[in-house]
């Protein structure tokens, strides 16, 4: 993994720990971990990304673009998937504001990571 990559997931990391830490104060343990969840979904799109679009920096330009989308629809399809687990999986004790307030706490974390030039 990258230093870019490795930043952003630990940027979406300290987000999503930091947000699930104030609602375990603020709000109780089910809310908390619901956020988790959403973070939990956040970082692992993340990572998907990140292994299907950084293969070989080599490569011709649309190679590297095919990746990209590729990556793009992957992460999405991931999203989708582990949105749907978690509510099916977590009905009886979730809160789908936290859930997705978690999952937003890790596009904090990107936008957050891209800050950072070096």
């Amino acid at each position: 993994m990258n230093r870019q990559v490795s930043r952003v997931i630990s940027l979406q990391i300290f987000f999503v720990s930091l947000l699930a830490v104030i609602l375990w104060w603020q709000a109780g343990k089910v809310v908390a971990l619901s956020s988790l969840a959403g973070g939990a979904i956040g970082v692992i799109s993340s990572l998907v990304y990140a292994v299907v679009a950084n293969g070989d920096r080599h490569r011709a330009p649309q190679v590297i673009i095919k990746a990209h989308f590729a990556a793009e629809m992957l992460k999405f399809t991931a999203v989708v998937i582990m949105f749907a687990l978690a509510v099916i999986f977590l009905r009886n004790e979730l809160s789908a504001p936290a859930l997705f307030g978690g999952y937003l706490a890790t596009t904090l974390g990107y936008w957050a990571a891209l800050m950072f030039k070096n």
